[in-house]
């Protein structure tokens, strides 16, 4: 059965799954199965850790924004923790988790929060005068942020999987930018500049979406989860991820004419 299985995988699926090996001795599957639950378990939950380390993150990358320091906002990615919710989510999406999603989403959301308040705040506190260029590059998606968010999505997922490769999560995190758009709508709605805050935030639901999907599969490939439990929240990520992703594309089509 295992062998007719296997011979059923897609060459995609198997291409995957071989990469995925390539170079790491595996060890019993079903301790490596109950190691990976419980580290998304603990991604998803909200620790004095994650509120902390995220307020600095948040902070550091809003006076980046305000100054108009790349380097500050590049500090700020490489600590920022909203990566780990959304791993922990995909992961109960394959697995028909009912009960991580919601922890996860919850989580979540309280980051997202908590960062768009803390930017408000900072914003404030500074008084910003005009945009900065670093918050004028993070109003609107484009595919190309699609393109960097769904390979950020891969690489953070298998990283994940693969602990001799977890030292790449850094990169990933500087990568996808999930904090940087949240301190733009922060910053936005505290001044009321409404069409940069909803467009900073649709930036982040791209980034949020195209994560979710890629790291979802990816899990799928290398045999976490079954197709046929995750089908449900596979359909619900599918159809939120069209009507996100259609805005952007809209406009870059209505851009070309």
């Amino acid at each position: 059965m295992e062998e007719q299985s296997s011979n059923a995988a897609s060459p995609l699926a198997r291409f995957f799954r071989f990469m995925l090996a390539a170079g790491e001795t595996r060890v019993d599957q079903q301790e490596e199965k109950g190691d990976l639950l419980r580290r998304m378990v603990s991604y998803s939950a909200i620790s004095r850790q994650f509120i902390l380390i995220l307020a600095l993150s948040s902070s550091i990358a809003t006076c980046g924004l305000l100054a108009d320091s790349a380097v500050a906002i590049v500090g700020a990615m490489l600590i920022a923790p909203l990566m780990k919710p959304i791993l922990a989510y995909a992961y109960g999406v394959i697995t028909a988790d009912w009960r991580l999603q919601a922890r996860s989403v919850l989580t979540l959301l309280i980051g997202v929060l908590l960062t768009m308040l803390i930017a408000g705040a900072v914003e404030k506190l500074v008084d910003l005068r005009e945009p900065t260029a670093q918050i004028m590059t993070r109003t609107e998606p484009t595919l190309i942020d699609l393109g960097v968010a769904i390979a950020a999505g891969i690489a953070a997922s298998v990283a994940t999987v693969r602990r001799n490769i977890a030292d790449t999560l850094p990169g990933v995190a500087i990568a996808v930018a999930l904090v940087p758009p949240l301190c733009v709508a922060g910053v936005s709605f505290a001044v009321g500049s409404w069409s940069i805050g909803w467009g900073a935030t649709l930036l982040f639901a791209v980034n949020l979406v195209a994560i979710v999907l890629t790291a979802a599969n990816v899990f799928l490939i290398d045999g976490y989860g079954q197709l046929k439990r995750a089908s449900h929240g596979l359909l619900l990520m599918i159809l939120i991820a069209t009507c996100v992703v259609a805005i952007p594309l809209t406009r870059a089509v209505g851009q070309l004419r």
